[in-house]
């Protein structure tokens, strides 16, 4: 009898996504016969607002961060927004009942805290015992996660792990598993002959710059200053799906070797090679940049859940945190004029890294399934 499983994100552009195809991927390795499904819960759960609430957020986020700053995981607004939260919940409830009956999973996957609620209001008011997952994909989670009908919780750290114990949740419920990754990065890759595919020169240090799949941050002005240094390196930009971003930068003469890349589901043979990535704090770009070995420098957060997981990394001595291009372009000459300093990043990286995290939280989906 095939397994059916329902994996529920936010947000087509983003990392909950990327987490979400991760896992689904991972579950068809492990089991081709199981059944996968894949939504985007705000989209599925309310069609028509779904894009106005995206586009909020974004505005808010870009234009008026100091607004997310101020509230965001903050114990008060959490208490006072409760009433809210259980509210919107029950407003969902015959959306998501009807879903979960036509579908009928035998495991339900969040990778986003937003379905992982209102599922967790349906089994509570539904009596449903079906194995509920929330995979976290911040290094550092927020107060809207913690559910009693959450039955396993996977998080990237064993600080995370006592925070989630802090808050009284099961010790047997709680799997470092780390923050889901596609499969990929797991598995050895021909150096040479990927190389070869990307047109990649091995004999000089390869720089990253990204900034997720929407190409966000000063990426320009980033490689602008790169450009300018007196050492001998090539850069590969990865724009994503932000096409202006791309445009500009093939259309520009630099005097480096540059490499430019839109959205790409190749990553993993792009750091395989790579020694320095200049990226955001995301919680899945950060766990591929680690789980490749690459010394990592990152540059303006996101406001909120992206400050929280820098404050991770910076406390655990795994990233260099930059303000300026300037000081972006001053860490890559420092790094490469001191090779022990990069292969103590690097070294770093790999002994943080989980790179079988979606393999693992799949065998683990497949077990709870009985």
């Amino acid at each position: 009898m095939k397994k059916k499983i329902l994996i529920l994100y936010i947000t087509h552009l983003s990392g909950h996504h990327r987490a979400a195809k991760a896992i689904e991927r991972s579950l068809k390795i492990l089991d081709e016969n199981c059944q996968v499904v894949c939504l985007d819960s705000l989209k599925q759960l309310h069609t028509y607002s779904s894009g106005i609430i995206n586009f909020l957020y974004s505005f808010v986020i870009q234009k008026a961060s100091f607004i997310w700053r101020s509230i965001y995981d903050k114990k008060s607004v959490i208490r006072t927004l409760n009433p809210v939260k259980n509210l919107i919940h029950f407003s969902n409830l015959k959306k998501i009942e009807k879903l979960i009956k036509e579908f009928r999973p035998d495991a339900v996957v969040c990778t986003q805290a937003f379905p992982c609620g209102v599922v967790s209001f349906f089994k509570k008011r539904k009596n449903n015992n079906f194995p509920l997952i929330a995979a976290i994909t911040d290094l550092w989670p927020h107060g809207f996660w913690f559910y009693k009908e959450v039955d396993y919780y996977i998080v990237s750290s064993d600080w995370c792990k006592a925070r989630f114990e802090a808050l009284a949740v099961p010790q047997e419920k709680i799997k470092i598993f780390g923050i889901p990754i596609m499969p990929e990065f797991s598995r050895p890759i021909d150096l040479e002959a990927s190389a070869r595919q990307f047109k990649i020169n091995l004999n000089l240090p390869r720089i990253i710059i990204m900034g997720g799949g929407s190409g966000l941050g000063p990426l320009r002005e980033i490689a602008l200053a790169l450009d300018g240094s007196n050492l001998n390196f090539q850069i590969i930009v990865i724009c994503g799906k932000n096409k202006k971003l791309q445009e500009w930068f093939s259309n520009k003469n630099f005097k480096k070797p540059f490499h430019i890349f839109g959205y790409t589901e190749e990553v993993y043979k792009i750091m395989s090679f790579s020694d320095i990535i200049i990226t955001k704090p995301g919680g899945i770009t950060v766990s591929e940049s680690l789980s490749k070995g690459l010394a990592t420098i990152v540059f303006k957060p996101i406001p909120g859940q992206e400050e929280n997981n820098l404050r991770f990394l910076l406390n655990e001595k795994l990233v260099l945190q930059a303000h300026t291009p300037g000081q972006v372009k001053f860490f890559v000459e420092d790094l490469l004029k001191n090779n022990e300093k990069l292969q103590y990043f690097r070294a770093r990286g790999l002994s943080y890294a989980k790179p079988r995290s979606s393999l693992d939280i799949a065998q683990l989906v497949l077990n709870s399934i009985k």
